[in-house]
């Protein structure tokens, strides 16, 4: 549960009614895994000198707190600490596998190895990207990431290409994932028309320049780079989620095999790739 306030006052008076409807509702709020947050700099020293409580217990002030997975933290949007998480629990993920034969020598086949990436390590990976501003330092950590494992899982040479890696594997690049998982939740929000996220998006189109960092203008440039209907046309008229993922990995997958084609022609030895 997210409280959200703008004046430390009115933020104690939220927890207040939390904790009464919790004791009406017969179960327990704990104090000590709860946390307040300051996203504005300027009136942090104020707030530094409130002290909040649930029930009398003393609640604890911290810059960085992670939330059903994803990290939020007050000096940034929390995109490098999760973005590091992720890849530290997709390590983990394939250590754990290891043993069922995740790797090149004497391991299973590049088939199953491929599916155990696809179906094990890409979720925990990718996990809460979609609603994150990343950058393209957050995005070359995650391909880096990918393209280094398979290449050690499969036993190719440390030089191999990042596009021979993808020809040999059949695999996505981790952006075109993310840009799958973000158009998913785009459309889960404009086939839930009244609910608290579509107000929001709602909002958003109206107000937010193209300038800005926001879930709506990045939904706007991946559409773009897909050659996608525009985000107006599908917020006001959204199509149902079968037909909308069918729609996206048909544009994602022919643009990255474009792009894949072109890459090639720069790697003339890859043509010895089918002998």
């Amino acid at each position: 549960m997210d409280l959200v306030s703008l004046l430390p006052v009115d933020l104690q008076t939220l927890m207040n009614i939390s904790a009464n409807y919790s004791t009406l509702e017969q179960y327990s709020l704990n104090p000590s895994k709860c946390h307040v947050m300051c996203h504005n700099r300027q009136n942090k020293p104020t707030v530094s000198k409130f002290s909040w409580n649930i029930s009398g217990e003393p609640v604890q002030t911290s810059d960085k707190v992670t939330h059903v997975g994803i990290v939020c933290d007050c000096a940034s949007d929390g995109a490098q600490s999760t973005v590091s998480n992720n890849i530290t629990k997709a390590r983990k993920a394939i250590y754990m596998y290891m043993g069922a034969g995740m790797h090149g020598k004497s391991g299973q086949s590049p088939k199953v190895i491929l599916k155990l990436w696809d179906s094990v390590v890409i979720p925990v990976l990718t996990y809460g990207l979609d609603i994150l501003n990343l950058s393209g330092k957050h995005m070359d950590q995650l391909e880096s990431f990918q393209y280094k494992s398979i290449r050690q899982m499969l036993s190719l040479h440390d030089n191999t290409p990042n596009v021979a890696t993808l020809v040999l594997t059949g695999l996505l690049p981790i952006t075109a994932i993310v840009h799958k998982h973000m158009l998913s939740s785009f459309m889960r929000i404009c086939n839930s028309p009244g609910s608290v996220k579509w107000n929001i998006m709602k909002r958003q189109l109206a107000i937010k320049e193209n300038s800005q960092p926001s879930f709506v203008n990045r939904i706007k440039a991946v559409l773009v780079k897909y050659q996608l209907p525009s985000i107006f046309d599908i917020f006001t008229s959204p199509i149902s989620k079968t037909q909308w993922k069918d729609t996206c990995d048909t544009h994602i997958d022919d643009y990255w095999k474009a792009s894949v084609i072109e890459t090639s022609a720069l790697y003339p030895s890859l043509r010895y790739l089918s002998t």
